[in-house]
């Protein structure tokens, strides 16, 4: 079959993109510059800090470089530890004495 009518060709440069959202092309910069900070990420051990129906947080590291994930996939807000996460670098989700919160369908990225 013919791919290009699947997988149409990019723009050229991102200003010839349509419709784009925002937030989302921020949040792909916030994580494409993350993976550049943190190189061993492909290596590293990641331990589940809490699980959920709707929501779990995560806690990625090799030694004391950490990143922590909180994802909320339920339509109510959660709130769910947050292990040693000091700095959002992703995401909507705020840290409050130790915790992550998260609004319905949130998520987000701390460097520890």
């Amino acid at each position: 079959g013919d791919q290009r009518a699947v997988r149409p060709e990019f723009p050229a440069s991102p200003a010839q993109v349509d419709d784009v959202d925002e937030a989302i092309l921020e949040a792909h910069r916030a994580l494409i510059a993350l993976r550049r900070r943190k190189a061993w990420l492909w290596r590293a051990h990641t331990d589940v800090i809490e699980v959920a129906n709707t929501a779990i947080a995560l806690r990625t590291a090799i030694g004391d470089d950490a990143v922590v994930v909180a994802l909320n996939i339920g339509d109510d807000p959660v709130t769910l530890p947050a292990a040693d996460a000091r700095e959002r670098v992703a995401g909507d989700g705020n840290l409050v004495d130790g915790r992550v919160e998260l609004g319905p369908r949130g998520w987000a990225v701390f460097e520890a």
